[in-house]
């Protein structure tokens, strides 16, 4: 799973060389921690929160078969703090922030 958010993320950044994802656990599973560099943080969280949530569907898909739900959080570049908003994947669940536009 990590090395499938790595390789969005670098796509998708403008500075791919600073993109990097540590895998860990926290209270609720696996943690997946997304560092980018500042100025690229808000082109993969996009508008309204769209491509993150791409993102967290594919992670969704991607783990659906081991039936592990995955944290992912995002943090800007040096600044090494997790954004305000923690994204969550699970496999079948529905997610309450995805109904907001």
């Amino acid at each position: 799973m990590k090395e499938l958010i790595e390789y969005l993320a670098s796509s998708l950044a403008e500075r791919p060389e600073e993109v990097r994802v540590t895998e860990s656990q926290d209270e609720k599973g696996p943690l997946l921690l997304l560092t980018v560099a500042p100025e690229d943080q808000s082109r993969l969280i996009g508008k309204e929160g769209r491509t993150i949530r791409a993102m967290r569907s594919l992670l969704a898909a991607s783990a659906a078969k081991t039936g592990v739900r995955y944290v992912l959080k995002i943090a800007g570049g040096d600044s090494g703090t997790a954004a305000e908003e923690s994204l969550k994947t699970a496999g079948s669940e529905p997610d309450a922030a995805e109904g907001h536009d």
